[in-house]
This record gives C-alpha cells, structure tokens and sequence, in this order.
C-alpha cells in the first residue's frame, strides 16, 4: 500500500513544531535535528524540514523549489519503490541530490519515494 506524506520545508524547525502543536494539536512522531514529521491523527504524515539542510542533501538552491513543499510517496518495500522509480524516471523525471530518492518533473516539482519507516 503506498502512502503520502507533505512536507513543508521551512527556516525553523523549532518555530515550526511549536506552531503546528499550538495551533493544530498535532504532536512530534519523530524528529531529528533538521526535520520533524507530526502525528495528524489521520493518514496523512505532516513533516517540516529545515530549508538550508534539505537544500545541502540535494546539492540544489532554493529556486529550484516551486513552491517550497513536496510530497512523498512510501511504500511497504524496497521493490516496489525502486519498480516505482524506475517508472518515473522512464517516463521523463530526473534524479537529483545526494541522498534518498528524490526525483523532479518536467513542471520543475520535486517528490520523494520513501520506504516505510525510512529517514533523511
């Protein structure tokens, strides 16, 4: 079963975290020094991540981000992501950055294939 998170990449992850519980409820899950992924209480995974931090990963500058989010996808196995990926790239998307499975469309969006229980 394939699942999504939204990621929105931001200046501070600790300003970030303290909004999201504030005005939403919605508690860390798991965080890191420059991420934070919040519990929704729904299928959704709501992640921040640090804009300098995912920029450095990626090896790319900040005008390459369209909108200054992504989406990931996650997927329950390593096969079934890389047989997703593999597809992607065939229809037309590139590879980018230095860690994970980043991959970016022809309209410039970014999205991250995601094993399960896979991090930055």
């Amino acid at each position: 079963m394939k699942k999504y998170s939204y990621t929105l990449i931001v200046d501070d992850i600790k300003a970030s975290e303290e909004y999201y519980k504030k005005h939403f409820g919605w508690i860390a899950e798991k965080k890191g020094e420059h991420f934070v992924l919040m519990d929704t209480e729904s299928p959704l995974t709501f992640s921040v991540i640090e804009k300098e931090y995912l920029f450095q990963i990626l090896n790319i500058d900040e005008a390459d981000i369209p909108e200054r989010s992504f989406c990931t996808w996650i997927y329950d196995s390593e096969t079934q992501l890389l047989s997703e990926k593999e597809e992607l790239l065939r229809k037309g998307m590139i590879q980018i950055g230095i860690i994970g499975h980043f991959l970016k469309g022809k309209d410039g969006m970014i999205w991250e294939l995601r094993k399960k229980g896979d991090m930055l």
